[in-house]
């Protein structure tokens, strides 16, 4: 599982090597906000996720931020376990589905409008978006095997610790910890 949950800005050939990894069979789950502009800030001239949306299944039609956590569940049939606690945080990117299986939505009448996440094939693998900055449950049921995480690591960052029974690799490539608290983050990127 490759984590990429904020990447806004994104050169074209790590977009397409995004697809390619999801294609040759990886898990890639992409977060709020990731391929809007190109490595020098320029805002690509087609829907977010730009170079993904045909991968994703889904664009960004609007965004805003959260004042306060919104309440999420999950859809009727998914098989994302979400308990009563699940949130979103901080940001909301309004996915329009094309051609993608939402897995969750918000509890809100103006953002409950859109999927909070969507998941779709491509190729051996798979491509889930999470159009949130995600409170600690909703991380918990994103993470492999979908398990309360076993440890945290320390007040500003929780961190799954995932097992696995197949030999395979996840990578997070961020925490989505409060960096700029003026604390220093507890748990590096993990690798299991």
């Amino acid at each position: 599982m490759l984590v990429v949950p904020g990447l806004q800005l994104a050169e074209e050939s790590l977009l397409g090597w995004f697809a390619s990894y999801a294609h040759a069979g990886g898990h890639l789950v992409l977060g709020p906000r990731t391929g809007h502009a190109d490595q020098l800030a320029r805002v690509w001239h087609e829907p977010a996720p730009a170079r993904l949306t045909g991968v994703t299944g889904v664009t960004c039609e609007e965004y805003a931020n959260l004042t306060a956590d919104v309440t999420l569940r999950a859809v009727p049939g998914s098989p994302l376990a979400l308990s009563a606690d699940a949130v979103a945080t901080r940001w909301v990117d309004g996915l329009a589905v094309d051609d993608a299986e939402v897995l969750a939505d918000y509890d809100h009448p103006h953002f409950g409008r859109w999927p909070a996440v969507t998941t779709r094939r491509h190729g051996a693998g798979r491509v889930t978006c999470v159009g949130t900055v995600p409170g600690r449950e909703l991380a918990c049921a994103l993470a492999p095997g979908s398990g309360r995480p076993r440890a945290a690591a320390g007040p500003t960052c929780r961190c799954p610790s995932p097992s696995r029974a197949a030999p395979r690799r996840t990578v997070a490539a961020c925490t989505w910890s409060t960096i700029g608290s003026g604390s220093r983050p507890s748990c590096p990127h993990r690798r299991t």
